[in-house]
């Protein structure tokens, strides 16, 4: 028997023991199989199609010193990816983390939707859209922008020891930074939307559009 057979199976027994079916943090429908945390990205893709949209930046592991310093030395960078997918209006949209191509995280999102992707942005966009927004609920407020503005930069994110003192380990984030320009014409104000790694980060409003 297969492996997504076998998925399937476990699904369908828990469902018809529980009455309902509901997806959690470590696993997620698509059709008939059940897709788990620590699958390979192959796996994800027999189950699940193409992702609608795909995000991937570079993690590195760092150690701190007790000074706060970072200690130079041999560290492990990692792979990470974020794909969207989108099951239409009955179902909520997911992401799904992968980190060094195994499924480390599955974040449902908002309500999905049918047809295209990408609409016609509303004028109204810059007031709707928020810190926290995946690219995909920007492009459907907004639609396509006239300009992006793109260059990169490293976050330091370190963790502290068990008693919450000092830093002990953390990790250096390659983070994309986008900023995206709307125009509306000119009886509507330019909206300018900065995106880190393809969440929403700030949203500002400028003079009128052309």
């Amino acid at each position: 028997m297969s492996l997504p057979m076998k998925r399937s199976g476990i699904y369908a027994a828990a469902c018809v023991g529980m009455l309902l079916c509901t997806e959690s943090a470590w696993a997620l429908r698509c059709g008939n199989d059940l897709v788990l945390t620590g699958e390979r990205k192959i796996e994800v893709l027999k189950s699940c199609g193409k992702p609608l949209l795909v995000e991937q930046w570079a993690e590195t592991g760092v150690v701190f010193s007790q000074s706060g310093k970072v200690v130079v030395g041999e560290r492990d960078t990692s792979t990470v990816e974020v794909w969207t997918y989108n099951f239409g209006p009955a179902r909520f949209i997911h992401f799904l983390r992968f980190v060094n191509g195994r499924l480390d995280e599955i974040m449902p999102g908002p309500r999905g939707f049918s047809g295209a992707a990408v609409v016609n942005g509303s004028p109204e966009c810059g007031k709707i859209v928020s810190k926290g927004d995946r690219r995909i609920e920007l492009l459907r407020e907004c639609g396509e922008p006239a300009s992006v503005d793109e260059r990169s930069r490293e976050q330091m994110i370190g963790i502290r020891d068990e008693a919450g003192a000092t830093l002990s380990q953390g990790r250096k984030v390659e983070v994309r930074v986008e900023e995206w320009t709307y125009n509306f014409g000119p009886t509507r104000f330019m909206v300018f939307v900065t995106l880190e790694n393809g969440v929403v980060v700030d949203v500002q409003t400028g003079d009128y559009g052309f």
